[in-house]
């Protein structure tokens, strides 16, 4: 399967590289945004109470 993914991603030049790079980061920033939401609403909410 693995090699399937690389002669796919090798075919479609430097863009092939780029965009799961791309979209990994956007998954980790994404993930750490909703992260650092909860624990600080989760936070003011003990502060205000």
């Amino acid at each position: 399967m693995s090699t399937t993914c690389f002669a796919f991603m090798g075919s479609m030049g430097w863009i092939g590289w780029v965009m799961p790079i791309a979209w990994l980061i956007l998954l980790g920033l994404g993930i750490s945004a909703l992260g650092k939401y909860l624990l600080t609403t989760h936070r003011s909410r003990e502060k205000q109470s």
